[in-house]
């Protein structure tokens, strides 16, 4: 039987018809759950104050201390809330010229199939989002 799992299209977007765009295989879904759990802070969520990270907090430190925390806090996201996905790395590196520091971060999905997602946290001193998705 096909996978008819279908959520929607992350970021928000409309189709050539004018419909909200679909995500309907799992490595566009967990993608998308993925960067929502890495990009929401602990307690936005009212009903789930746990959920998210603390990476926001992590800006405002040295290249090398960022990259460690934010290291840590994607190893934890994965180990309390995504344990369907087996985490396999967590890359940084930091882009001196356009001051962006981009995680890379590879896992496994459940039907194994291997997903590469980056994730790029931009200079505190811009007046961009703190989050902001590079591909």
């Amino acid at each position: 039987m096909a996978n008819s799992e279908v959520a929607l299209k992350l970021p928000l977007s409309l189709d050539e018809s004018g419909n909200l765009r679909i995500a309907t295989t799992q490595k566009d879904i967990w993608a998308d759950r993925v960067r929502i759990a890495l990009g929401t802070r602990i307690t936005e969520r009212v009903m789930r104050p746990d959920y998210g990270t603390t990476i926001g907090a992590a800006l405002f430190e040295t290249v090398s201390i960022t990259s460690e925390a934010i290291t840590k806090e994607i190893r934890r996201v994965f180990h309390e809330q995504f344990s369907l996905l087996t985490l396999t790395s967590v890359v940084p590196s930091y882009n001196e010229a356009s001051s962006t520091l981009t995680i890379t971060v590879i896992y496994l999905l459940p039907n194994k199939e291997e997903v590469v997602t980056e994730i790029g946290v931009v200079t505190v001193s811009s007046t961009a989002s703190p989050f902001e998705e590079l591909s």
